[in-house]
């Protein structure tokens, strides 16, 4: 989570004058997302999803955290659909390594983003093109 920040402030400090947080006007959607976040239950509430987890159910209190609970793969999911069309580029950013996208389905987000094009595919961060 730490490092994730960190990347997030120098992507900020980098693009600065051309960063918005309003998707309408963007041609890069970046989404961070945390590896392992599927182990969090579902629910309405942050309790909900520890308490329907898989860390809750092992008793590894010590695991649970808010932000993965908050912004989870569905949350992550709707945000990529509601905004399919508005952006050319979407860049996936982890806090862990991961498999590559034929690989990594879950938690890359396949199932959301639909026609695609690889154009970097590396263990922390994907850059995707979309095909319309």
């Amino acid at each position: 989570m730490y490092f994730m920040g960190i990347l997030m402030d120098k992507i900020r400090k980098r693009v600065e004058k051309n960063a918005r947080n309003q998707i309408e006007n963007a041609d890069v959607l970046v989404v961070p997302l945390f590896v392992g976040q599927n182990k969090y239950g579902h629910g309405e509430s942050i309790k909900e999803r520890w308490i329907d987890s898989e860390f809750y159910r092992k008793s590894m209190y010590h695991e649970l955290e808010a932000l993965p609970a908050i912004w989870n793969t569905e949350s992550a999911g709707n945000l990529i659909m509601n905004s399919i069309g508005k952006f050319s580029t979407l860049v996936l950013l982890f806090d862990k390594g991961v498999p590559s996208m034929e690989k990594c389905k879950e938690e890359c987000l396949s199932q959301y983003i639909g026609p695609m094009r690889v154009v970097e595919d590396k263990e922390r961060y994907k850059i995707i093109e979309l095909v319309k």
